[in-house]
């Protein structure tokens, strides 16, 4: 088991619930409603689940600070312990890259794809289309027996910095790695703590 520290922006009050009671239940859909555009809220460019940036608390703030420009912002910080094997790995295993470079590949799933651009697209500030493709990927290596339940994904990211965003820099390269955690049993519930909060 690996521990990974990370960072998870949010709302002051939302933070002061987590705190006292934990992190809510992450609710992952299933396939049939994310094909039908049925889903509650739209998934993050890694899929659903709670984000964090790996050791990071600046890119939680800048990113918070945002998407919660009208309430009082907060940065939780927390572990998680993680079994290798159940993670999608798009920050450093070549494998996973390439593994999921394969299955995009294979024409029966075009359809598929093509289908799901037509429900979600990739934005400025959120990256459905590719979530919506990874839960699909998802979903398969658990049915076919491809590899191990996946119980989070990682991958390098570029979020906007304040710096950049008052400069109008305009910057792909990757400035952290962004987690996100499809099952709260992998969360250290006595890890859980405020970083940062907005006074």
């Amino acid at each position: 088991m690996n521990s990974v520290q990370l960072f998870h922006g949010t709302t002051k009050v939302n933070a002061q619930k987590v705190l006292s009671h934990g992190f809510k239940k992450i609710e992952i859909p299933n396939v049939g409603q994310l094909n039908l555009g049925t889903v509650k809220r739209l998934p993050g460019s890694l899929g659903y689940g709670l984000y964090g940036f790996e050791k990071d608390e600046q890119l939680a703030r800048d990113l918070i600070g945002r998407t919660a420009v009208k309430t009082k912002q907060a940065v939780l910080s927390f572990r998680i312990n993680l079994d290798a094997a159940r993670l999608l790995d798009f920050s450093k295993s070549v494998y996973d890259m390439q593994a999921f470079r394969a299955w995009k590949a294979n024409p029966i799933l075009q359809v598929i794809i093509d289908h799901l651009g037509k429900k979600y697209r990739n934005g400025v500030k959120r990256h459905a289309l590719d979530g919506a493709i990874l839960e699909y990927y998802i979903y398969d290596l658990n049915r076919t027996d491809l590899g191990p339940i996946v119980d989070a994904v990682c991958s390098t990211t570029h979020t906007p910095t304040v710096i950049e965003l008052a400069n109008h820099e305009l910057n792909s390269l990757p400035n952290g790695i962004e987690y996100v955690v499809r099952d709260n049993r992998l969360i250290i519930r006595e890890s859980i703590d405020l970083a940062w909060i907005q006074s």
